[in-house]
């Protein structure tokens, strides 16, 4: 359950107003895609990863980095539009954006010894919102009574962040491994204020706010086995796991019968938890030139309590494929395919406040360039969704749900 529609329910004058809204986007395992090479090809890389990036995907691949290599992925814009169909009313859709300037990875790699050790930052998943919008003249909930002007203030931040350290090392010519440990950080803050004014002259106010940071690791361990020159198969095994968490929300109104209710605060210590998730990865070198992968992506199903209520998700498998191609020695061009589906139950005609449940599909693309030393990329990112919503607390009411996601990076990297 959502805490903040629990919130909300602590107020009937909620009933036309919206009762809460979803995070950063934690209903998804894949959410931006992490590196150059990989975000072009989709995300399907635990059976390459032999550059900064097999850091975050398998960092078995970079006992084959034979040299020093620093690599720098920059997400030159990143921008989500989700829009809720009929939910004010039933006649008016609600629309919610998100854009963001990040860099999103880091990694750099370096031979020690009879092995290599790396460190690399990721940021796999942010969210930043700042919306005010006006709706006028649609139903209530209460008969015969219309809304005449609905005011929605929402501002959002959060941004989940990785780094850490790196080691890999050969077992022998067919067989590598590699461990990753990634020090997991969490903020996340939220205002949502709304007015409303009845067409019988009657008004509520309702202010909303939750703030959130959590704390912990997430060990990522890798092997890659090489039976041959053009094949390369890839596990990768991995969980976060927190150690600490901090979330407060605090809920202020005025409703539509004149009662005042003074800041209403909740405070919690309880802690995510997340799946083990298990990626499956395969690469067929078809050539010098032309490279095939894919990858499946399994996370675990799992539920525990939080907040005072019970957190259900489910088992989800995920696929990536993708192509590199070289046209010639300084040019390649890459492209890919991937699923991102929701990890929530679907929410049935009896469900009452459930979290949303979007399925996405994504297709990438890039080119890059490559000098003696250095390479540079540019690439796109597009993801289509759709599912239902609950936008209303203690209501059987769903919303269909449409969502778009776009992605345009550029990278550069260094080999020294």
């Amino acid at each position: 359950m959502n805490s903040m529609k629990k919130m909300a329910g602590l107020g009937a004058a909620l009933m036309f107003c919206l009762g809460g809204t979803a995070a950063a986007d934690e209903y998804h395992y894949t959410n931006i895609l992490i590196g150059d090479r990989a975000s072009g090809m989709g995300g399907a890389h635990t059976a390459v990863s032999d550059e900064p990036s097999g850091l975050y995907y398998n960092p078995a691949g970079i006992a084959y980095a034979r040299t020093s290599n620093l690599s720098a992925s920059v997400n030159a814009y990143n921008a989500t539009h989700t829009t809720y169909k009929n939910a004010l009313g039933g006649s008016h859709d609600w629309t919610r954006s998100s854009s963001s300037l990040l860099p999103n990875f880091f990694g750099i790699v370096q031979p020690l010894g009879n092995g290599v050790i790396g460190f690399s930052y990721a940021v796999p998943d942010t969210i930043i919102e700042d919306q005010d919008q006006v709706f006028g003249n649609f139903p209530s909930a209460l008969p015969g009574i219309d809304v005449t002007s609905y005011t929605i203030n929402f501002n959002q931040n959060d941004s989940t962040y990785k780094f850490g350290p790196s080691y890999a090392q050969d077992i022998n010519e067919q067989w590598s491994w590699g461990i990753t440990l990634y020090y997991h950080y969490r903020d996340l803050q939220r205002i949502q204020n709304e007015y409303v004014i009845l067409s019988d002259g009657r008004r509520q106010w309702t202010n909303s706010y939750l703030q959130s940071s959590e704390h912990g690791f997430q060990p990522i361990l890798g092997l890659m086995w090489s039976p041959t020159q053009r094949l390369a198969v890839g596990l990768t095994l991995s969980q976060t796991l927190i150690s600490s968490s901090t979330t407060t929300a605090q809920l202020a109104q005025e409703s539509i019968t004149g009662t005042s209710t003074p800041p209403t605060q909740y405070r919690t210590g309880d802690k995510r938890e997340f799946p083990m998730q298990l990626r499956l990865g395969v690469a067929y070198f078809q050539s010098d030139r032309l490279l095939l992968a894919a990858d499946i992506i399994h996370n675990q199903a799992y539920d525990y309590d939080y907040a005072g209520g019970k957190v259900k998700r489910e088992a989800v498998t995920d696929i990536a494929l993708g192509v590199e191609y070289y046209l010639t020695g300084t040019w390649a061009l890459r492209g890919g395919f991937y699923t991102s589906y929701a990890n929530t139950p679907d929410i049935g005609s009896t469900a009452v406040n459930y979290e949303e449940h979007v399925d996405f599909i994504g297709f990438t693309g890039s080119i890059s360039r490559y000098t003696r030393n250095s390479s540079l990329t540019f690439g796109l990112g597009y993801g289509i969704g759709s599912g239902q919503a609950q936008l209303f607390a203690n209501t059987t009411n769903r919303q269909d749900v449409d969502s778009t996601a776009l992605t345009a990076f550029l990278s550069t990297s260094y080999s020294y």
